[in-house]
């Protein structure tokens, strides 16, 4: 009789050992799958988060260089303006004014690729010199539009009549070239109905951005 409670209790006590045992390593494995599942959405975290800092990087460091620019343009407007306001007080013929106009900025050009250059109208739109294509002088733009439809020539008169101010376009680098995004500024020659203005390419703000970020 003893030996036979013992045997049950024996049979009886594996039995809840092997049961204990499944639970233990069902919970082990349900355990490793949690830990798992936790690392990949962490590891998703971590990689959305590093993307929207870079973005934010990229966002702000294309407005500061953004900023550089138009900052440049308008000191490099009011730099020459100025010097050609003095240059010009000692001459009241109109089409000398032109000429020395011209002469003051047909050679001049900057930025790494040498696209950056001045341009001069009169009031009305007629173009005094674009060093980047001569054959313009003389010719009414005032109803020209650029490949958006945007009167380019009279945002920048409207701009030069602010006292200085920066308007969007397109124009060719070149001559024979294919109308790109613009950035411009404007004012007028001080004393005079003539404005200058100078623009950057905008995939020569983006290139430097890159640059910039690499």
């Amino acid at each position: 009789m003893n030996m036979s409670r013992l045997t049950q209790s024996s049979s009886i006590s594996g039995s809840s050992k092997g049961a204990v045992g499944f639970g233990i390593s069902a919970k082990i494995w349900i355990l490793v799958i949690i830990l798992v599942l936790l690392n990949i959405l962490t590891g998703l975290a971590y990689q959305s988060l590093v993307g929207n800092v870079k973005d934010l990087g990229v966002n702000q460091t294309t407005s500061a260089m953004a900023g550089s620019y138009k900052r440049e343009l308008k000191n490099l407007v009011e730099a020459q303006a100025s010097q050609l306001a003095v240059m010009l007080r000692s001459e009241s013929d109109v089409e000398e004014q032109k000429k020395l106009i011209v002469k003051a900025l047909q050679d001049i050009r900057f930025d790494h690729d040498k696209s950056g250059y001045f341009f001069a109208y009169t009031q009305d739109g007629t173009v005094i010199t674009v060093p980047t294509n001569p054959a313009l002088a003389g010719q009414n733009l005032n109803n020209r539009q650029d490949q958006k439809g945007n009167f380019f020539i009279r945002d920048l008169t409207n701009a030069a009549e602010k006292g200085g101010d920066y308007t969007e376009y397109y124009f060719p680098k070149t001559a024979d070239g294919p109308p790109l995004p613009k950035l411009g500024y404007a004012m007028y020659i001080p004393g005079t109905r003539y404005w200058i203005g100078t623009g950057v390419y905008t995939d020569d703000v983006d290139i430097e951005t890159a640059k910039v970020l690499t």
